[in-house]
């Protein structure tokens, strides 16, 4: 269904597609410029699908945490090895993301959802949806056929180098990261990083909140392969409650201290 603000223009969705345009890595089936897609495809990885658009909402940055506005930011592992994210243009990646923040269908989503609402005021999806930003720690995926990718350790390192121009460029106060390897690459972007605060789930499963040159980082687990993720029911595992409190609270005090 059409819907405005995937088409609607903004500060922070024309700083995205102008980085994506000067790094080459505006997704498309042919023509893909990463300079780095030449290291990435060695070491017989199946061919890649190239690239996927960030989603960045229309109102990204007027999210409301305790009344103040923030900026809020995941960053997940990648868009699976199906490929279709492959030949999305940009609104078309905004409306996907959008719908599934509104409207979740898996479980990545469905998680994603429920922290977005354990961390801002506004807990209608319909319109945080557009107040957050979502990226993918490495862009390009096997063509697996599966939301299996096969990441490999320089596809990783050398995406690394996008998302440290995007995390400058959309400057969020809070960056949630799903999964191990995101973690591991914001924290080392960020880094120094001070003290860690962990939080561990009675069967499986652990997050971490610490702050980064004033950024909050609330690591998680992927929603997918997380034991009692209800997220049709609307349930997070208290654990992550927890912590998702807890990065609120560690960000409320960040925007309290910047704002005076």
């Amino acid at each position: 269904m059409y819907d405005e603000r995937d088409e609607r223009a903004s500060s922070a969705r024309g700083t995205i597609i102008r980085l994506y345009q000067s790094r080459g890595i505006v997704p498309a089936p042919k023509g893909f410029a990463c300079p780095s897609l030449g290291d990435c495809s060695e070491n017989g990885v199946k061919p890649l699908h190239t690239g996927n658009w960030a989603f960045v909402g229309c109102d990204y940055g007027s999210a409301r945490v305790e009344g103040l506005p923030a900026k809020v930011l995941f960053v997940g592992m990648d868009r699976g090895g199906y490929g279709t994210a492959a030949t999305e243009a940009f609104p078309d990646a905004q409306k996907a993301f959008r719908s599934a923040f509104e409207r979740p269908e898996n479980a990545h989503m469905g998680g994603a959802a429920l922290i977005v609402k354990q961390l801002v005021d506004e807990k209608d999806s319909r319109k945080f949806s557009s107040q957050c930003a979502l990226t993918n720690a490495v862009k390009c995926t096997a063509q697996t056929g599966s939301m299996s990718t096969g990441a490999t350790v320089m596809m990783i390192r050398r995406c690394g180098a996008h998302l440290s121009r995007e995390i400058v460029e959309l400057a969020p106060d809070l960056i949630v990261t799903q999964g191990d390897h995101p973690t591991r690459t914001v924290k080392k972007l960020l880094a120094p990083v001070g003290a860690v605060v962990e939080f561990v789930g009675e069967k499986r499963g652990k997050a971490t909140v610490s702050v980064a040159r004033s950024v909050v980082v609330l690591a998680t687990p992927h929603p997918a392969r997380l034991p009692g993720l209800k997220w049709r029911r609307g349930i997070l595992p208290a654990f992550l409650v927890d912590a998702s409190r807890a990065a609120r609270a560690e960000l409320v005090q960040l925007l309290r201290n910047t704002s005076t």
